[in-house]
């Protein structure tokens, strides 16, 4: 499990206990109601609402802690790739082939870039060689700037759900928001309570399937779990036709490009890829 699954999973249950203090404070009240008289339903209300609230500030404040964690620790993993140096033999096979403006063929191309791995620079270097060389179609793996951004969509999602989540459909509690530590509570409230960040089509659930490991974007890799798999397949739930699949897989691409080397290691889902140069950057 990388680290976006495990902030799925924390948010889920996240999730589920929210909805156990709404559901036991509504549950408070009906009781109350039938064997209390007004004033002093009022009075317990207001009791049962302050121990409640204060169960659900304490889970609030919990879940924000460890989501900050997981992505400040994802980003440092992502500064430490970055400044990882290129081993010298690659490093001056690279300077030389730029300095000398060699063209390779896109098959020689594409052993080349294997064989570099995922060292960042030295595949950054690799964009010069395929600028040289025409490489058509030809998109970077490896941008830091595109995985900071998704980082940031993920950051994004997650604090519009852990600060205005107070409940889902009927049991919507507003009187529950922290308005105190998370001003803009009310106003992402109706949002944070259709819980996209827990859908299959979610930033969290892309980035999922694009990272390897604990650190490291997925690029290069040959094959996907099972859970990573099924979380692809939700992203096409729905899907029935090959048309429907193709414009599925289009938006997804146009959504997220990352989302593309991914895709093509699905036996069920790269032939519904549109063409390499519609999603060129």
């Amino acid at each position: 499990m990388n680290r976006f699954a495990e902030m799925t999973v924390a948010l889920d249950c996240y999730k589920s206990k929210i909805d156990r203090i709404v559901r036991e404070y509504r549950a408070d009240q009906g009781k109350n109601e039938k064997i209390y008289n007004a004033e002093m339903c009022e009075k317990l209300k207001s009791e049962s609402l302050a121990k409640k609230k204060a169960e659900y500030i304490e889970e609030q404040r919990n879940i924000a802690v460890r989501i900050n964690g997981i992505l400040e620790d994802t980003q440092d993993c992502l500064k430490r790739w970055i400044s990882a140096p290129i081993r010298a033999d690659q490093l001056a096979l690279l300077q030389a082939m730029v300095s000398t403006g060699v063209k390779l063929t896109p098959p020689e191309y594409e052993a080349l870039q294997e064989s570099i791995g995922t060292n960042y620079f030295a595949q950054r270097l690799m964009e010069k060689v395929a600028e040289t060389s025409g490489i058509k179609g030809f998109r970077s793996r490896f941008n830091l700037e595109k995985y900071l951004n998704m980082l940031q969509r993920v950051k994004n999602e997650a604090e519009i759900f852990i600060s205005g989540y107070c409940g889902g459909g009927a049991d919507y509690s507003p009187e529950f928001l922290n308005t105190k530590e998370f001003p803009n509570a009310k106003t992402l409230s109706y949002a944070a309570g259709a819980a996209k960040v827990l859908s299959a089509d979610s930033s969290l659930s892309v980035a999922s399937v694009i990272w390897s490991g604990d650190s490291l974007p997925g690029s290069g890799r040959t094959k996907l779990t099972s859970s990573e798999m099924e979380t692809i397949d939700q992203m096409f739930a729905g899907c029935i036709t090959n048309e429907q699949k193709k414009a599925r897989a289009a938006q997804l691409v146009k959504d997220t490009p990352l989302l593309r080397d991914v895709l093509k290691i699905t036996v069920k889902y790269r032939e519904f890829l549109p063409a390499e140069e519609a999603d060129a950057d």
